[in-house]
């Protein structure tokens, strides 16, 4: 998805791949301990679109609206969410992600499909810039322990989101994206979608909406 994009189809919002371009350095895929600190979630580490350039801090958009966690200050950690069903792959289901290693603390709130809510980033214990994505079935913000030990893993442990289910099933290409590396990954792209929104189900709240871009009640974003 670019920057702003809106994507609306059968009364729903739909769930937009997060970033403009897309350079899979790390694919997670849960039972595979060769996936290094990944081997029991689907989590996707995201990097540099241009691996040869000192890009840092690139863009991580909202796959569409939501509420972005920000209380943890592990790795600066976050977790964004709909606050109703949107369309995916899967078909219409709420839509959680987990985002870690942005170097700039994220804020949290609430925002709209296209503003930007995180960055790539060096946090933690990574290794090169990149964002680590995880994006699951459901309204989930707590991690579980898996139970599996990765090869790389600090605490011995690996962590997911509950339900963590791969890329390709819960966001969908515009087209508009710059491919790089998929590693095997193979996406939907949709380009029957409305820039405007097709009925009731779509979108956030309207108290939401209100409150969100109200000059007098604006107490949920700030900018960057």
């Amino acid at each position: 998805m670019l920057a702003g994009q809106k994507a609306y189809k059968d009364g729903y919002q739909v769930s937009l791949f997060p970033l403009d371009y897309m350079n899979c350095t790390q694919r997670g895929t849960p039972g595979d301990m060769a996936s290094y600190s990944h081997c029991c979630t689907y989590a996707c580490d995201w990097g540099d679109p241009d691996t040869s350039s000192s890009q840092t801090n690139y863009p991580v958009y909202a796959p569409f609206d939501g509420y972005l966690d920000a209380s943890s200050a592990t790795n600066h950690r976050a977790y964004f969410y709909s606050t109703v069903p949107v369309l995916t792959p899967l078909g219409p289901t709420f839509v959680s992600l987990e985002l870690v290693h942005d170097d700039i603390a994220p804020v949290s709130g609430y925002y709209s499909q296209g503003d930007i809510i995180y960055h790539t980033g060096t946090a933690g214990n990574a290794f090169g810039e990149h964002v680590h994505l995880d994006q699951a079935d459901g309204q989930n913000e707590v991690l579980t322990n898996s139970g599996y030990s990765c090869t790389g893993s600090s605490t011995g442990a690996c962590w997911t989101l509950p339900n963590t289910k791969p890329p390709y099933s819960i966001f969908y290409l515009t087209g508009d994206e710059t491919i790089v590396n998929l590693r095997g990954m193979v996406f939907q792209t949709i380009t029957d979608y409305s820039p405007t929104p097709t009925g009731e189900k779509s979108g956030m709240p309207l108290w939401v909406k209100w409150l969100a871009t109200s000059k007098k009640y604006n107490l949920f974003r700030r900018g960057r």
